[in-house]
């Protein structure tokens, strides 16, 4: 049961991927980077005002369905974006309806969340996802080529609507389940159904002055992660020019993007590396230790793009930076299982839906911080900048501490599921 919500995710990743790099190359045909730039920032700005709320009224007991009803909103957005270009309606429609599949993407993964919480021991299904997801960021750019390449962004749009109606019958038929609570209760100021939905502050309530520093430090781990991210999606051009001139490939600018593509597609390979990675390390060992290697890796690929020793080695540099960035992900999705959220699907939900607008928002900074910095400052000090983000925000975190923190209060024995 939770490989079919795995391999649902799976499918809408891929489809999200391929829906705004199409959207972003739509926006650069038409107005080139200043009006890419600012979609960019018009996609992600309401989905993550969004993405809290609508994930817990997603996760709601009234919502029989919840995975599924998530995936087919997401379909419905993708052929609504399809059909306004396919009648050549104003730009400004095509942004629109781009801005309702992004809205309606951010239910997916905290409704994904609060469905593994339910099956009891989610850590194997938390690392699948992380998974699938570095799978997704290498498979959906390549997708989004290939179809634009051989028919155009309609085709892609439609290409990802077909993914996402495949996820939905994947995950039509699962539901909540009816946990049975043993023994402990949850404190009437920790109960979800009392908290905002809106804000990290739903979140820390009902918490111990510990607990709460030991969240805020964790989201602001996962933070930097995204706000490095943002970076890397803006220096990856930048890069690119590096590494064709030290090839000596007689071409001093990424022109057809194709080098760019491969960079992009080398940390998408990373991403999914760093996720197996991650699982076995969590086996074997623990989340902490997963956190402090995926920080090193994170910082030395960063340093390394700055070198000029060629595409080979670019690519490399970004293998390991994305291989480092998801290992402190899927460590901190673990963590945030285990140790921060209730096992009521609309506390997971809540705790997720939190983590995705927040994700939204950081990747946003990060992209435009290192925009700007480029034109000022050049590549290495926005290298160095990124590389010191994520290791200084492990270092405000005592990952020990985090690590031993009780459990939540309530234990939810879920009845027999599949896995």
């Amino acid at each position: 049961m939770a490989m079919r919500a795995v391999a649902a995710l799976g499918a809408f990743s891929v489809a999200e991927q391929a829906v705004w790099v199409t959207v972003l190359v739509v926006a650069s045909r038409r107005g080139g980077p200043v009006e890419t730039g600012w979609v960019s920032v018009a996609l992600l700005a309401p989905a993550a005002l969004v993405a809290p709320r609508a994930a817990r009224r997603l996760s709601a007991p009234t919502v029989r369905a919840p995975l599924a009803t998530g995936y087919a909103i997401q379909t419905a957005a993708m052929v609504l974006a399809a059909l306004v270009l396919v009648l050549d309606l104003d730009a400004r429609l095509f942004y629109a309806a781009a801005a309702l599949v992004t809205v309606a993407t951010v239910m997916s993964r905290p409704a994904h969340h609060a469905f593994l919480a339910q099956l009891g021991s989610p850590v194997r299904a938390t690392v699948a996802t992380g998974v699938v997801s570095g799978g997704a960021q290498l498979a959906g750019p390549l997708v989004a080529a290939a179809t634009l390449h051989a028919a155009g962004p309609t085709q892609v749009l439609l290409v990802g609507a077909g993914l996402s109606l495949a996820a939905t019958a994947f995950t039509t038929g699962l539901g909540h389940h009816r946990p049975t609570v043993v023994a402990r209760r949850v404190p009437r100021a920790a109960d979800p159904r009392t908290a905002s939905a809106s804000s990290i502050a739903s979140v820390l309530r009902g918490r111990t002055p510990a607990a709460r520093r030991c969240v805020l430090l964790l989201f602001t781990v996962l933070g930097a992660v995204a706000v490095v991210l943002g970076a890397i999606e803006t220096l990856a051009t930048q890069v690119a020019q590096v590494a064709q001139v030290a090839t000596n490939s007689g071409r001093r600018v990424d022109a057809d993007g194709s080098t760019t593509g491969m960079l992009m597609a080398a940390a998408g390979g990373g991403l999914l590396v760093g996720a197996w990675w991650c699982g076995r390390v969590i086996a074997r060992r623990s989340e902490c230790t997963a956190m402090r290697v995926g920080a090193l890796c994170t910082a030395t690929g960063l340093l390394a793009m700055g070198l000029p020793l060629g595409l080979a080695w670019s690519m490399a540099a970004f293998a390991v930076t994305g291989m480092g960035m998801q290992a402190v992900t899927v460590a901190g999705w673990v963590l945030l299982h285990r140790r921060v959220c209730c096992d009521d699907p609309a506390q997971v939900s809540n705790v997720f839906g939190v983590l995705e607008a927040q994700h939204l928002a950081a990747n946003g900074v990060g992209a435009m911080a290192a925009g700007l910095a480029l034109g000022h400052s050049g590549m290495w000090p926005v290298l160095v900048v990124a590389a010191l983000v994520v290791p200084l925000a492990m270092s405000a975190l005592s990952i020990e501490r985090l690590g031993h923190l009780p459990a939540p209060m309530s234990i939810i024995v879920p009845p027999s599921v599949g896995v």
